[in-house]
């Protein structure tokens, strides 16, 4: 028995060729050469990739402290997480100031009774 090979479909021509339309055709003539930024140069990219990790390390150093001091008032106080973190919420928006600032105070206050 001899193997045969079914035509092609008809739609599959039309694939491979749109498939090739979409690939970019390398171009090494108009190539230029690697440009060569300064350190703190607003034109380099990692200059703003370093402020994102500056900034999410900042946050996270935050967020930290906020769930210390929230794991203090649930052990101290009796709380569930929601209603510990809404006191804290609660008494930064009266007092006019940072949550991480009622926490690192809670902690503060907290640590030294243990």
């Amino acid at each position: 028995m001899r193997n045969v090979v079914p035509p092609a479909p008809p739609w599959e021509d039309q694939m491979t060729a749109a498939r090739s339309d979409l690939l970019p055709t390398p171009s090494h003539s108009h190539s230029s050469p690697a440009r060569h930024t300064p350190p703190g140069d607003p034109a380099d990219p990692t200059v703003g990739q370093q402020a994102t990790v500056t900034d999410l390390t900042a946050r996270i150093a935050e967020r930290q402290i906020i769930d210390e001091a929230k794991r203090l008032l649930m052990d101290t106080g009796n709380l569930t997480e929601p209603e510990a973190h809404r006191w804290i919420q609660k008494t930064a928006m009266d007092r006019r100031t940072s949550k991480q600032k009622i926490a690192l105070g809670i902690i503060e206050a907290l640590s030294e009774k243990s």
